[in-house]
């Protein structure tokens, strides 16, 4: 049977084994697919996904046409490349994994508008630029936010304080520089805060960090 005739398929978790080759074209297709976990594979050399044509490292600007997606992990997989625009178009994605992989350039501005997402892990990739001043207004569920060890870097946007309902935000690993942002301390459900390995200051006068108190 063809994948593609599971047009009641909900949930396709595949992660953690040896995989290898293409992925059918056809799981773009599936009307109510909700989770996708492909993590943990080696789809690097030859993957053919949704709608692509050719072979590739990347990954597809095609997976936005699963627009029913709650849940995406590609995470350990080796991609490379950009992140995709397409994938903002999956408005009702609330955990997106691309950790570990190769990712470069800036984050896609679409990334800031998935109105729904709670869960976003970008760790361990190359992904660079600023984080944009506006980054909280178009994520207003956000609740675990991973930047760990890539090469982001600027000011830390004030506005990150906007992140309401946010318990984990780790910025570790970057090239941010500048002074803590004052305001973090209105993230009054934040558990984990992970600031290391930057070149980042304080200027006691001013009390940045007695939101810490």
């Amino acid at each position: 049977m063809e994948i593609g005739n599971l047009s009641k398929l909900q949930m396709l978790y595949i992660g953690t084994n040896d995989l290898i080759g293409s992925i059918p074209n056809e799981i773009g297709l599936l009307p109510t697919l909700q989770q996708l976990d492909l993590s943990r594979n080696d789809f690097t050399d030859i993957l053919k996904f949704i709608c692509l044509n050719g072979l590739t490292w990347r990954i597809p600007n095609g997976i936005g046409n699963i627009s029913a997606l709650t849940y995406l992990d590609l995470s350990t997989n080796g991609f490379s490349g950009n992140i995709p625009q397409e994938l903002g178009q999956i408005t009702s994605l609330e955990v997106l994994n691309l950790s570990i992989n190769m990712l470069e350039g800036e984050i896609t501005e679409s990334i800031f508008n998935l109105s729904m997402l709670q869960r976003r892990s970008f760790v361990s990739n190359s992904i660079s630029g600023n984080l944009p001043s506006s980054m909280a207004n178009g994520l207003p569920n956000l609740r675990r936010l991973f930047l760990y060890s890539n090469r982001l870097s600027g000011e830390i946007p004030g506005s990150i304080s906007n992140f309401s309902k946010l318990t984990l935000l780790d910025l570790g690993n970057n090239s941010f520089s500048g002074r803590v942002p004052m305001n973090l301390g209105n993230l009054k459900n934040l558990q984990v805060l992970a600031l290391g390995r930057k070149q980042l200051t304080n200027d006691p006068s001013m009390l940045e960090l007695d939101f810490l108190i």
